[in-house]
């Protein structure tokens, strides 16, 4: 086995990881709720106020502010751009290997950890977010922070033991962190380490102060973060824990969560059974079974505190790396008993480095195919058409389509210099803006106008599919207010 410089290694991890996240980042338009982080961004450098948090001038209080402060940070920097907005999200996956790497190479040892990093990077399910102006980028390197600590100060694995405020000051900055993007939505996974430590290592109960202080701490440095209390008098747009509860919509989606961290969910099933208690390495088998059944207890106390879409439960992946790095460091050092080693062997199409190459190439046909192909879906080209028929200055009303496509207003401010108003309780009962000014509806919020004003509304341009996607009554309609 080639043995390389810990530097060099760490090196491989960074430029694999840049070149997924980075390559290609502002090729393509916004899409999907981009626009909202984008847009509180924009109202926040335009106020001159990193507290201000409005979407097209309503006061918006969904989510906590730290995704915003860092797309404006990156604004600040480079300029705004769909490249600067999308970079917070890019470093905060490059972080995620690095800090993968460190922590598992320390813990288990070189050039193990390397096989972590690198399964940090090609984990299919966080490709699209680190290449998205999105908040889960940052929440996944916040619950990796703080669940990596917390496994170290209840397992002292790799010698940390008499390193605790390390281990505190990088935990209380993950939970920070987490929680400025997406407030508690990752403590389930953060349990979930608690618990499979006391069931797997029988941690003792004094190693929880420091994590008691770690949580303080991090609770502290996000408060900061949290929507304002004093927004104007004026609507508020919110959002709390229970509009993601019990969505039965997603029900029958829910067991996919077991399959999203693909292939690399695999390992999970070796540190058990009496084969894996007979290998030499107990350490690293301990480690990874915390890891394992972490992961699995975080999955099942999402379905049952009612949240089953799939997709919130992509933070607990964070768990899996680790685990490939005792695999893969127990297949090469032909630790693995014979019907262990055929497993493995089937897991990782033959060898470690025959799967990395492939998880390689679907990186690749993600950036090339995939993206294009979801790019598809922004309303950018609808925007292009509609700002020909706006002039600088014109106020255009806005409601349904902030939900469906929160870009579009971004683009018609950007393309139009149009003032964009999100008028959500104005539009709802059937007002309008002063004669002259515009809106842009969808089909049936186009339907419902003008059957109370139908002689007051003149369309003026409608985007059809051509311009927009496939479905009818996500047109966009530009419609002027006459006398």
């Amino acid at each position: 086995m080639i043995k390389l410089p810990i530097v060099a290694q760490a090196l491989i991890v960074l430029i694999v990881a840049s070149a997924v996240s980075l390559i290609g980042l502002g090729t393509h338009p916004y899409r999907s709720t981009e626009g909202f982080r984008v847009e509180v961004a924009r109202s926040m450098i335009e106020a001159g106020d990193w507290r201000v948090s409005e979407v097209y001038e309503l006061d918006y209080a969904r989510k906590p502010l730290g995704v915003a402060w860092a797309i404006g940070a990156s604004f600040k920097v480079f300029g705004e751009s769909e490249f600067a907005a999308r970079l917070p999200s890019a470093l905060a996956f490059i972080a995620m290997a690095l800090v993968t790497f460190f922590v598992t190479t320390r813990w288990i040892g070189a050039p193990w950890g390397l096989s972590a990093g690198l399964a940090q990077v090609l984990m299919p399910a966080y490709w699209a977010p680190a290449r998205a102006a999105e908040i889960e980028s940052l929440l996944f390197l916040g619950t990796q922070l703080g669940a990596f600590a917390i496994v170290a100060l209840m397992l002292r694995p790799g010698g940390s033991l008499g390193r605790s405020w390390g281990w505190v000051m990088m935990g209380s900055v993950g939970m920070a962190l987490a929680l400025a993007v997406k407030g508690p939505a990752s403590a389930i996974v953060w349990l979930a380490c608690l618990v499979a430590c006391f069931v797997i290592a029988r941690s003792s109960p004094k190693r929880l102060l420091p994590i008691a202080i770690m949580g303080v701490l991090g609770v502290v440095l996000a408060l900061p973060a949290l929507p304002r209390g004093d927004v104007s008098q004026g609507p508020v747009e919110t959002q709390g824990v229970s509009d993601f509860l019990f969505d039965f919509s997603y029900l029958d989606d829910a067991p996919l969560a077991l399959l999203l961290g693909m292939p690399l969910t695999l390992a999970v099933l070796f540190p058990w059974g009496p084969d894996a208690r007979r290998e030499p390495d107990q350490d690293s088998r301990r480690l990874a079974a915390v890891m394992a059944l972490a992961w699995f207890f975080s999955i099942v106390a999402h379905w049952l505190v009612g949240v089953w879409n799939p997709r919130y439960t992509l933070g607990a992946l964070v768990l899996l790396p680790p685990i490939v790095a005792y695999v893969v460091r127990a297949f090469a050092t032909d630790a693995l008993l014979p019907k262990r080693w055929l497993i493995a062997r089937v897991m990782t199409f033959g060898h470690p480095v025959a799967m990395a190459i492939a998880l390689c190439c679907g990186a690749v046909a993600w950036v090339v195919v995939a993206e294009s192909s979801r790019a598809s879906t922004s309303s950018q080209p609808a925007a292009v058409v509609l700002a020909q028929h706006l002039s600088e200055g014109d106020l255009v009303w806005i409601d349904q389509q902030v939900d469906s496509r929160p870009e579009l207003g971004l683009y018609l401010e950007q393309l139009a210099g149009a003032r964009v108003v999100w008028a959500k309780e104005l539009l709802g009962a059937g007002g309008l803006p002063a004669v002259g000014s515009y809106l842009v509806l969808r089909e049936s919020e186009h339907e419902a106008l003008m059957k109370h004003h139908p002689d007051r509304l003149v369309e003026v341009y409608r985007a059809t599919a051509r311009h927009y996607d496939d479905k009818p009554d996500a047109m966009a309609i530009l419609v002027r207010v006459g006398e």
